[in-house]
């Protein structure tokens, strides 16, 4: 199933075929065409959704910081599971991970600024990874697990740099049990500023990466060994801010609300069908049988595509 993209993108990278997975000209389901899930729960702004293996959610909030667990009923436990110091009035939380031992890891901005990945659980966050300063709408920063048990984050580009810093655009490995002054490895580099991740079971890493507010936007197939492929173009109307696998598709979920399926055994034919759903706004995730688990601006939903 994901062998065949996987060799497709390595063919487009040594110059064999050149492919257009998602073309800016798929169709465009009309302007008065709307589709939402079910509700699961009602929030004051979107959310990361972080799926939990008894079929709750983990619910985290960029603004406060804090990491809220929702039942399979939608009821919300009052105590939060974490939370993390996050500059005000700004966005702070950006990623939420399940390590290997199924502790939870998230990556957030810190009052100073810098872009940090911790491990939490107990009185506090302990931090694994300290890393650059960012500017006021932070650049990269989403976080995934590797089949290995690594974690991997995103680091946008970020403009003027410290003294010792790297420039960004890159994607990063940690040691999950590493301090925060850990060296991580760098499994590509070369990016812009990467909106949205997701990784595949044979360690394959999917990126949206936003090279210009102007121009479509590339999906990366990037390979364990850090070979990089432009193996798709999103439609314009489609700028991914949530990638997830399930099955035998990739999820597509775009700053316009549209949350759009692509078969992975027909790569080439564009997005199925109709748009899966028309408000999704940040965050998209798999659930059992079948369902998803999406943010709009004003709820939480699943939806069976």
């Amino acid at each position: 199933m994901l062998r065949g993209l996987v060799v497709l993108g390595w063919m487009v990278l040594t110059g064999i075929v050149v492919t257009t997975i998602f073309s800016a000209t798929d169709p465009d389901p009309g302007a008065d065409f709307t589709r939402s899930g079910d509700l699961l729960l009602e929030v004051e702004a979107p959310v990361l959704l972080l799926p939990e293996p008894d079929g709750g959610v983990l619910l985290g909030e960029r603004s406060t910081g804090r990491i809220l667990r929702v039942n399979p009923d939608g009821s919300v436990v009052e105590e939060p599971v974490a939370t993390v110091a996050v500059p005000s009035g700004g966005v702070g939380l950006l990623g939420l991970a399940f390590g290997a031992d199924d502790q939870l890891y998230a990556s957030w901005i810190d009052p100073d600024q810098r872009l940090v990945v911790g491990r939490l659980g107990g009185r506090s966050p302990r931090p694994i990874w300290r890393g650059p300063t960012m500017p006021s709408a932070p650049a990269g920063g989403h976080l995934a697990r590797l089949p290995e048990g690594r974690l991997v984050v995103t680091v946008g580009q970020i403009g003027e740099l410290d003294e010792g810093e790297e420039p960004g655009g890159q994607l990063l490995s940690l040691d999950p049990a590493g301090g925060p002054e850990q060296e991580p490895r760098v499994l590509a580099s070369g990016l812009t500023n990467p909106t949205a991740i997701t990784v595949d079971d044979s360690g394959v890493m999917w990126v949206a990466d936003d090279e210009a507010a102007d121009t479509p936007q590339p999906l990366l197939g990037v390979s364990p060994e850090g070979d990089v492929a432009t193996v798709a173009t999103l439609p314009d109307e489609v700028r991914a801010l949530a990638l997830t696998l399930q099955g035998e598709s990739l999820y597509a979920c775009g700053s316009t609300g549209l949350l759009l399926r692509y078969r992975l055994e027909d790569l080439d034919g564009g997005a199925e069908g109709e748009p899966v759903a028309t408000d999704c706004a940040l965050s998209v995730a798999p659930l059992e049988e079948g369902l998803l688990v999406y943010s709009s601006h004003a709820s939480v939903r699943t939806i069976r595509p």
